[in-house]
């Protein structure tokens, strides 16, 4: 299980079991600042890069670190589901996140509304 939350200007990621496994990864936290968007894909494919570390089933799940020069992401996303991205500013471990949450309208209605609040 996967959930994405935003509180006390933070953005918090947190893997649990299977996820978690499968990702190499338990949790990832991000200052709302560094956002500089959010969106969702519909139809996430397949992330460019080398996977270090994580795990990839075509069709089925890719989660985990991918890195190509200059460019470092973080997937979770099961079945080519819809997905919740997330644009950083650079200065951190990732550049992009791409979850898939049980409602990813929901989570980036979510960041976009910290976003605007930290703006105002």
């Amino acid at each position: 299980m996967v959930t994405v939350t935003v509180a006390e200007g933070m953005l918090r990621v947190r893997l649990d079991g299977w996820a978690a496994l499968l990702a190499l990864r338990r949790a990832i936290d991000v200052p709302v600042a560094r956002i500089a968007d959010a969106s969702i894909d519909l139809s996430p494919g397949r992330p460019r890069g080398v996977r270090m570390p994580g795990t990839f089933l075509p069709g089925i799940i890719t989660a985990g670190s991918y890195w190509r020069p200059g460019f470092r992401s973080f997937w979770y996303v099961t079945h080519r589901r819809p997905a919740a991205v997330i644009d950083l500013a650079q200065g951190g471990p990732y550049d992009r996140l791409v979850i898939a949450t049980a409602n990813p309208a929901a989570t980036v209605a979510e960041i976009r509304t910290a976003l605007r609040n930290q703006a105002g």
